[in-house]
């Protein structure tokens, strides 16, 4: 518990230095997941073998290449993503200068299902990063390969003040939602299932940041 506080620490104070803002901090950091993702296939592939036993071409067809080209998109229009987005004026705004301008969050969660490790831990980092925020990650210790891959590429190619991974089991998921994140995403079929891991004192009676799919 002691490591999660320094490691959220750590993140919370990079993003409130501002450094998430700039349009070149998130390009590089999302071309260097993309160069992760590319240098490492092989080893990617590999594991998803070993805890999946998923043949190749599914691996590149439902994880690796989701992946990339989420990558690939995000570049392409992250900056237009950033620019103000301007509204129709009313009658008593005539004279003003309306528009909706988005702001990151701040430190947010992933955890990541055992049943697509990569592109489902991966998919929402590209879009924290895109969008400017921290991100603790927490892969699934199910797949306990691609796990360690993860948790062994993740500092070698983006910025250790601002993104983390976070190891562990069932335990360790709890212990991390007993601190306050700005967004959760989360990739399962039953809501209660993080719905009971989280301190009500810490996120109230209603998880309004987490998103739920159905896998």
């Amino acid at each position: 518990m002691d490591s999660q506080s320094h490691v959220l620490e750590r993140l919370r104070t990079a993003f409130r230095s501002g450094i998430t803002l700039p349009e070149e901090f998130r390009r590089t950091q999302l071309t260097n997941l993309l160069s992760m993702v590319k240098d490492n296939e092989e080893q990617i592939l590999k594991a998803l073998h070993q805890d999946l036993a998923k043949p190749k071409f599914e691996s590149i067809l439902s994880e690796v290449d989701i992946v990339v080209n989420e990558l690939h998109y995000a570049i392409s229009n992250f900056r237009n993503w950033m620019q103000p987005e301007y509204v129709a004026k009313s009658l008593a705004t005539k004279l003003d200068e309306c528009f909706v301008r988005r702001e990151p969050l701040g430190v947010v969660l992933i955890i990541g299902p055992w049943n697509y490790p990569l592109q489902l831990l991966i998919v929402p980092l590209v879009g924290a990063i895109a969008a400017g925020n921290c991100a603790v990650m927490k892969p699934s210790e199910i797949s306990s390969a691609t796990d360690r891959l993860v948790a062994e590429l993740i500092p070698k190619y983006l910025s250790q003040d601002c993104y983390a991974v976070v190891r562990g089991g069932s335990e360790q998921t709890k212990a991390l939602l007993q601190n306050r994140f700005d967004h959760i995403f989360y990739t399962g079929m039953n809501p209660d299932e993080l719905h009971i891991c989280c301190d009500p004192q810490t996120y109230g009676t209603s998880l309004f940041s987490v998103w739920l799919l159905d896998v």
